[in-house]
């Protein structure tokens, strides 16, 4: 009588988590193995994540490496959104311009949040960063 051999499933998120730290350290940026996991606990638990914070943060590149390994490119669902209008400073119409950017993300938040929620897509992310 022979053993059975016993199939062996990878777990999927350990999967997602490990290709998302390997991405990162290639970075050359240190994060726990706790934030990754917790980021995709956030993920799996609403179908879109919004990160804050200053500009050049990590942050940044941390969300282009789970684009990468969670949507495998698909670029409808991975939007980056224009920060701060510092940009606006240098021109004549300041007030206009930043309220102009603003209006542009407000929208751009608003399609992907209603794309998000379509039944079709409930097991999908969508990452604006």
């Amino acid at each position: 009588m022979t053993n059975p051999v016993k199939l062996i499933l990878p777990d999927i998120e350990i999967s997602i988590i490990k290709d998302t730290l390997g991405l990162i350290a290639r970075s050359g940026i240190l994060i726990s193995l706790i934030w990754v996991a917790k980021i995709l606990v956030a993920l799996k638990s609403k179908p879109l994540m919004i990160l804050v914070g200053p500009q050049e943060a990590t942050k940044e590149i941390l969300i282009k490496n789970f684009f990468d390994t969670l949507i495998d490119s698909d670029h409808y669902r991975y939007q980056t959104m224009m920060g701060h209008p510092l940009w606006a400073n240098k021109t004549r119409d300041v007030a206009s311009y930043t309220m102009a950017h603003s209006r542009f993300n407000t929208f751009k938040l608003e399609a992907m949040i209603e794309e998000a929620g379509l039944l079709i897509n409930r097991d999908r992310f969508f990452l604006p960063n």
